[in-house]
C-alpha cells in the first residue's frame, strides 16, 4: 500500500508554473519540492499559452507561459506524430502532462501528452482547478492556546494599563493571556456575590458590622429609664 508521500510521486499535480520553476531539487531522490507548500512531487499537469517554439529533427521544444512564469517543455518523438501536433501554433492555450527534469540548472518538462484548447474557457477552468487543489500552506503553530475545550481560563493578567473601563469590571473573567479563548466567559463566583450582598443592606450601610447593636440598645434603655426616674 502506498503512503501519501509515495502516492504524490505518481500523480500529475496541478500547479502554477512559478511553483515548478522555483522548486527545490533533491538529487538523491530525484524529486522536487514546492517552496511555499512543501509538496514533494515528480510529475505535473500544466497549462499555459505557447509563446515560443523550436523544432529539431527528433524532438521539439515549447515554452509555455501561464502568467506566473515561463517553462521549457520537450516533446518526444512519439508526440510529433499526433494529429494535434499541427495545432501547436503561437498564442494557443496548451495543457501538458509530463515528468520534471533538470538540465544545466534549468527545470523543464519531458512531455508525455498534450491537449490544445480552442476556447479560452479551458484556460480559466484549469486556473480555477489549480487554486482549488493547491496544497494548503503550512500554518505556524500558535503558542499559548487552549489544548482542549475543557481547559480553564488563565488568571487575569496584572500588567494591564490602567483604564476607566477596567475600574468597573462587568463580572466576567476572560483569558487574556491566551491567543484564542475557546471557552465561554465565566461569571464571578456565586458565593462571592452572596457574601457581598450580605455585607451590604438595602440602605447601603456597609459599616454597621463593627458596631455592637446589643450594647447600643441596652445603653439606650438605661438612658430612657434614668430620664423616667428624674420625672
Amino acid at each position: 500500500m502506498l503512503n501519501i508521500l509515495e502516492e504524490n510521486l505518481h500523480c500529475h499535480h496541478l500547479l502554477f508554473i512559478h511553483d515548478v520553476v522555483t522548486s527545490k531539487y533533491n538529487v538523491e531522490q530525484d524529486t522536487f519540492e514546492v517552496v511555499e507548500t512543501g509538496l514533494v512531487y515528480r510529475k505535473v499537469r500544466l497549462n499555459g499559452v505557447l509563446v515560443a517554439r523550436k523544432q529539431c529533427k527528433e524532438q521539439d521544444y515549447l515554452w509555455l507561459d501561464d502568467g506566473t512564469a515561463v517553462i521549457k517543455v520537450r516533446l518526444l518523438p512519439p508526440l510529433l506524430k499526433r494529429k494535434a501536433y499541427e495545432k501547436l501554433e503561437s498564442s494557443v492555450s496548451v495543457t501538458i502532462i509530463g515528468r520534471l527534469k533538470k538540465w544545466d540548472k534549468e527545470i523543464m518538462v519531458d512531455c508525455l501528452g498534450f491537449q490544445v484548447h480552442e476556447q479560452g474557457i479551458d484556460e480559466l477552468y484549469h486556473l480555477l482547478k489549480v487554486i482549488q487543489e493547491r496544497p494548503k500552506q503550512k500554518q505556524e503553530k500558535l503558542h499559548g492556546m487552549f489544548h482542549s475545550l475543557s481547559s480553564e481560563p488563565s488568571p487575569k493578567r496584572l500588567d494591564y494599563v490602567p483604564s476607566p473601563i477596567r475600574d468597573h469590571p462587568p463580572g466576567f473573567i476572560w483569558s487574556p493571556t491566551h491567543t484564542v479563548a475557546t471557552s465561554t466567559p465565566l461569571r464571578a463566583s456565586v458565593m462571592r456575590q452572596r457574601e457581598e450582598s450580605e455585607e451590604e443592606d438595602e440602605f447601603e450601610f456597609s459599616d454597621l458590622g463593627d458596631i455592637d447593636l446589643i450594647a447600643l440598645e441596652a445603653n439606650a434603655i438605661e438612658q430612657n429609664q434614668a430620664i423616667q426616674h428624674k420625672k
